[in-house]
């Protein structure tokens, strides 16, 4: 039962409560319900402006749901306000061992007496935000922020910004389609035309410092497919793969990949490296470069011992562009 003495020690953390009297708030064992909120906040104004101006949790009744209502401040903290702040200062200490969730969202459909059918989704956090309002020049809305950050000379095996896991296991039955994320991006008919990007997926690397050397198991990278698979199968997975699901008269992408940047090279060596055959182990590369002959193009993408014969090299030169073959340790006309 929750009465005005337990209400009172919630108090001195979280701040005032509605109720002014000394007996139970809410009858059946504590319970808030039909549209009964609990307040949170200063309560300087008096009870009216606590219960007008300030947060509440409760149950809906016409919802039919538990609400978490934030107000936001009138006064103080309006360059940064939060709706909800959980400050998990106090929970990440301790030098134990063990694994430390700060916030765990758990949910678990049975396999008996659970099936669902029609139209209907299981969706274990949903983030969901609209803007009506003229916003500011310069002023961004976005659903969902995550951050981590490494500071005073703090060590981690690995420092992660997000992980997403999908898995199928081995006692899991049909699924017709098993993805690990999905991004939508729509501009729909008449709507206005984006002034600068339309993107599906963007990463900024921004590596102030000598990152590791490059190996089978170490580098930097802006993007990794990563094979894990155990065994030899069929219908391998393809690293990456581009499709046109438009209508008929859809004329797909304007270049499956583009390297392109008017102000500066996108890549130092080459803009693309494979695997060889050759027991050298040397990488094949297809580059391009403003190199006319074999020694420009060696002081412009590498010396002989760090490219594979068979290498491509594009020699892009306004007026005498030519197509270039490495064979035998020299970069051959194919032209000539």
């Amino acid at each position: 039962m929750l009465t005005r003495k337990r209400l009172r020690r919630l108090e001195a953390v979280i701040g005032s409560v509605s109720d002014t009297t000394d007996t139970v708030v809410q009858e059946n064992d504590g319970k808030f319900a039909d549209d009964a909120f609990l307040h949170f906040g200063s309560g300087s104004g008096g009870l009216a402006d606590l219960i007008n101006y300030d947060s509440k949790m409760g149950w809906s009744a016409s919802d039919n749901r538990l609400q978490i209502i934030p107000f936001r401040p009138t006064v103080a903290e309006q360059s940064r306000a939060h709706g909800l702040h959980i400050d998990l200062d106090s929970f990440f200490t301790g030098e134990v061992s063990g694994q430390n969730r700060g916030v765990t969202i758990n949910g678990e459909r049975a396999n008996s007496g659970a099936d669902i059918t029609g139209d209907s989704h299981d969706w274990g956090l949903s983030v969901e935000y609209t803007n009506r309002a003229q916003l500011a020049a310069g002023a961004y809305a976005r659903a969902f922020n995550v951050s981590a950050q490494n500071r005073q000379s703090g060590i981690a095996a690995e420092l992660r910004g997000a992980m997403i896991a999908v898995r199928q296991r081995g006692d899991g039955g049909t699924v017709g389609i098993i993805r690990g994320q999905q991004t939508d991006v729509q501009v729909n008919v008449g709507a206005a035309v984006a002034t600068s990007y339309v993107e599906g997926h963007r990463v900024e690397m921004q590596l102030e410092a000598h990152g590791p050397a490059h190996s089978d198991t170490a580098g930097s990278a802006a993007f990794i497919a990563d094979q894990r698979t155990d065994g030899q199968y069929n219908n391998l997975p393809m690293a990456f793969a581009v499709r046109n699901r438009g209508t008929s008269n859809c004329d797909g992408f304007l270049y499956g990949m583009d390297f392109y940047d008017s102000r500066r090279p996108t890549c130092k060596n080459a803009e693309i490296r494979m695997m060889t055959a050759d027991s050298g182990g040397l990488p094949c590369i297809i580059a391009t470069t403003t190199g006319t002959d074999d020694n420009s193009i060696r002081a412009d993408l590498g010396a002989d011992n760090s490219i594979a014969d068979g290498s491509i090299a594009i020699s892009v030169v306004d007026g005498s562009g030519k197509l270039f073959q490495k064979q035998n340790d020299v970069w051959i006309d194919m032209q000539a």
